[in-house]
């Protein structure tokens, strides 16, 4: 196995198969960056939600990996990434008003997202993140991970 040191990747969506491409590399893996990544959890398929990814890596117990970062177009406004400035009707006012106070906690939002068949553009899949963030999951294994990194 090459000695990976820096794993950074851009535009793919979170699958088994790169969870256990990272996991397999931890011994090595000083660094992993997520750039515009998105988690699935779509129309009944098969989903591979985020703290799948970060649980994986926690519990490869790493001493080497020192930093882990996200980096997204959504994450700049997590209004937008959770589609709470589009104000669409046919949503829940109850369950938006939850997803609006959570995120008022401070809560970090994470991405999902899907491939549109016809077009090949991704999309936003705003109720995922929306379900996602309320779940708090994601959240909490990301906070997991980041105290891992931290004592290493």
């Amino acid at each position: 196995m090459p000695m990976l040191r820096k794993l950074n990747l851009h535009n793919i969506f979170i699958c088994e198969e790169l969870i256990l491409f990272a996991t397999d590399h931890m011994e090595t893996l000083e660094s992993i960056t997520l750039t515009d990544c998105y988690a699935y959890d779509y129309n009944g398929s098969r989903p591979t939600y985020l703290k799948d990814l970060f649980d994986e890596l926690v519990k490869a117990n790493s001493t080497r990996l020192a930093s882990f970062e996200i980096h997204s177009k959504h994450l700049d406004d997590p209004r937008k990434m959770l589609g709470l400035d589009y104000g669409w009707a046919g949503w829940d006012p109850d369950f938006l008003e939850q997803v609006t106070k959570k995120l008022k906690t401070g809560a970090k939002p994470f991405a999902y997202g899907y491939l549109d068949e016809n077009y090949g553009t991704e999309y936003c899949d705003f109720e995922s993140c929306q379900t996602a963030l309320l779940r708090g999951d994601d959240e909490r294994s990301y906070k997991r991970l980041m105290a891992m990194i931290a004592s290493n």
